[in-house]
């Protein structure tokens, strides 16, 4: 008789960065890692940590020993700090009444950023808030609807604040691009007028960086010190239903909407002149954003977890079982998924096939919505009732 046995381990892998806003530090979805890929016990992850908490689709900011998200009660919504190492509540600021977009359950889907000892949150119907992020005082609020105008859409304000040196980007429903100072809140600029979105805007890796912001009708390039829109791309979606981040890669963007949209890949020249690369209704992303690792994306499109080529559109392969699932990157060539009914898996980044290299189950059939956060050595994740943190480490 033969035996095999199977080792499982880590390799030595230290995990340098925080998670302090929406697809983490450097707003693509990848956090940074240092060391081999990963791999994890075929009874899966270690829990450090399960709390209760409210409705939401926030997700989960770290930064430093803390977490921070929102959440919503039968009554109202709340920014909440938890201690990272236990999930201990540390402070809880009350941000706006409930919002229920039309469902019993839904809460606040924007994503607190963190950011010199301060944490920005948008509340469902566009409360502004400045928190201190030791204890969670006011520093400033307002709400952004009745400042700069437009309407609360109907799943609410689902745009993150972004975070650019002084500045606080973020897209105001029916109104547009607007920046104000992250110190006082005081409007620097305030650029142009479009159709409502959900997506939350993006700072490019371009010399000079700009700001793309996904609206309802138009993709735009923004210039963060002064407003002014270098140049625009029409995209209409039913209902202004534009969710997904938008994708830059070298002098290209990726879009990608559901409603019978598709995607569509546009090049920037350097007159700022737009034209297309490809376009198809093959992938949609419905809300689920898209990561980029070597020329290809990965993300969902609708039901189905894709792999296709940035540059051309061609799809490498498909794999159903996580319904309208989240994807988190490694930057070790792997990523996280989690599905829409609580299942996790590990994967490898390939084009050539799906290449799985783990599971878990953090919660079994219970609908999941938000993207896992990856920090310091741990996965961040919630549905509609809990939060839970797993090791990534001790395996």
């Amino acid at each position: 008789m033969r035996y095999f046995i199977l080792l499982i381990f880590i390799t030595s892998i230290t995990y340098t960065e925080d998670w302090p806003c929406w697809r983490g530090a450097n707003g693509n979805g990848i956090a940074k890692v240092k060391g081999e890929a990963i791999a994890w016990s075929p009874l899966g992850l270690k829990e450090k940590w399960r709390i209760p908490l409210g409705v939401g689709y926030a997700c989960l900011s770290v930064y430093k020993d803390k977490v921070y998200t929102l959440y919503g009660d039968n009554h109202f919504q709340y920014c909440i700090a938890l201690d990272a190492k236990n999930g201990k509540e540390i402070w809880r600021h009350k941000i706006d009444y409930m919002y229920r977009a039309g469902r019993s359950e839904s809460g606040p889907q924007s994503t607190p950023a963190v950011s010199d000892g301060k944490v920005y949150a948008i509340s469902s119907k566009g409360e502004l808030w400045c928190l201190d992020a030791q204890n969670g005082d006011e520093i400033w609020h307002y709400n952004i609807i009745a400042k700069f105008g437009g309407v609360v859409k109907s799943w609410g304000t689902c745009s993150s604040p972004l975070i650019y040196k002084d500045k606080l980007l973020f897209h105001v429903p029916e109104r547009g691009a607007v920046a104000v100072s992250k110190l006082t809140g005081e409007t620097i600029w305030n650029s142009g007028e479009e159709v409502g979105s959900y997506a939350t805007p993006i700072m490019t890796n371009s010399n000079p960086p700009y700001t793309i912001f996904y609206t309802g009708s138009a993709c735009l390039g923004v210039a963060p010190k002064d407003g002014q829109i270098l140049w625009r791309y029409p995209w209409v979606t039913t209902g202004g239903a534009n969710a997904a981040a938008p994708i830059f890669h070298k002098d290209k963007v990726f879009l990608s909407a559901d409603y019978g949209k598709g995607s569509v890949v546009i090049q920037i020249n350097n007159n700022s002149s737009v034209e297309e690369v490809w376009k198809n209704k093959k992938i949609r992303n419905h809300f689920s954003s898209c990561i980029l690792w070597k020329e290809h994306l990965y993300g969902f499109h609708v039901r189905f977890l894709v792999c296709f080529d940035i540059n051309t559109g061609e799809i490498k392969w498909k794999k159903r079982g996580f319904q309208k699932g989240m994807i988190t990157g490694l930057s070790s060539g792997q990523a996280i998924i989690l599905g829409e009914k609580g299942n996790m898996a590990l994967i490898e980044l390939s084009p050539e096939k799906y290449i799985e290299k783990g599971v878990h189950f953090p919660f079994p059939d219970s609908l999941c919505r938000t993207i896992p956060t990856v920090a310091n050595g741990h996965i961040f994740v919630r549905n509609l009732q809990e939060v839970v943190c797993l090791d990534l480490r001790e395996n």
